[in-house]
């Protein structure tokens, strides 16, 4: 497969409409640690708290969930 193929004209309606659609909150493109924070933060929301057993659905471990968090 040559470059050309991987140019935004070559993909789908669907994946070329506003990136940030569908997405509340997001006004503007911002760097990748906030909306990691932001979405860990609303994951750990939405999971009761639990931390343990979000690093365990993530596949990540609770360290390395407890120092994302820390940010």
């Amino acid at each position: 497969m040559g470059l050309d193929c991987q140019l935004p004209e070559h993909l789908p309606p669907e994946l070329t409409k506003d990136a940030a659609e569908g997405m509340p909150g997001v006004d503007a493109i911002g760097p990748l640690e906030v909306a990691e924070l932001r979405y860990l933060q609303w994951a750990l929301a939405h999971h009761g708290g639990d931390r343990k057993s979000l690093a365990a659905q993530l596949g990540i471990s609770e360290r390395t969930l407890y120092r994302k968090l820390a940010v």
